[in-house]
């Protein structure tokens, strides 16, 4: 019998995946692996391997040489070494739509939550303090920017549900042609350019080579100050001690991570 490794997962019910193996008579080893040894371990005779946080590496892949297909269970793949997988001949998948509107939904709370400060007004009121200046300056959001960094599958939704909150919607994304962007999201052509006019960015980019960190000093520096950051993407897209500099500084008013 033809059989795949589900490498690992934090779901409390996967009897849907393991029914959709067992409809086509495949096999299926269910394992926690958080290392490339316990990866080989669990792989051995496997076809296939269905990933959510494991590390596939080329030392993964060389001691598998079966292995022909590695899934991703979401849209990033950053924990998958594509190119090794090149090179091994291994083919590599991922679930693009996964988590599309969810995410976006996200984003746009906690852009409203820190430009609402609706955390510190939670302190406040658990505190015993009921006033509507306590947590601060409010600013109106439909006179506000929101930048968008990335303009996939989610950066597409969290402009669309953003746009009759916020009064203006850009974006920014080097490799989408002018006719992908929506209409009502202006077109801005470096992150730079972006960070001058978002009183609020959103970061929808995957985790690269090219996108590690890339929000750092420069960019925080550029921003208007007292402005809003927003992460749902990967953490490491962030320079996070460029960004605790610029929070200490005031430069940046709060971050929804």
């Amino acid at each position: 019998m033809v059989k795949v490794l589900f490498s690992d997962h934090d779901f409390p019910d996967i009897e849907l995946e393991l029914e959709l193996f067992r409809r086509h008579g495949i096999g299926v080893e269910v394992a926690q692996c958080r290392t490339e040894d316990e990866v080989i371990a669990a792989a051995k005779g496997c076809y296939g391997i269905l990933v959510q946080y494991a590390p596939i590496t080329d030392r993964v892949l060389a001691a598998l040489p079966e292995v022909g297909i590695v899934s991703r269970l979401g849209a990033g793949y950053d924990t998958i070494d594509t190119d090794a997988c090149a090179r091994h001949g291994v083919w590599v998948a991922n679930s693009p739509d996964y988590g599309v509107g969810e995410v976006a939904t996200h984003a746009l709370g906690l852009a409203l939550a820190v430009s609402r400060n609706l955390v510190a007004y939670h302190r406040d009121i658990a505190a015993g303090t009921w006033h509507y200046e306590s947590s601060g300056k409010l600013r109106r959001p439909h006179g506000m920017t929101l930048g968008i960094v990335g303009l996939g599958r989610i950066g597409k939704r969290m402009a669309q549900i953003s746009r009759d909150v916020f009064g203006r919607v850009v974006a920014y994304d080097p490799y989408l042609i002018d006719g992908d962007f929506p209409v009502f999201v202006e077109r801005v052509h470096s992150l730079d350019a972006l960070a001058r006019v978002a009183d609020v960015a959103s970061l929808h980019t995957p985790l690269t080579k090219e996108t590690r960190g890339m929000i750092g000093a420069g960019f925080f520096a550029a921003m208007q100050h007292g402005s809003y950051l927003v992460n749902t993407a990967r953490g490491a897209v962030v320079d996070v001690p460029a960004l605790l500099a610029a929070l200490d500084a005031g430069q940046v008013a709060a971050a929804g991570l």
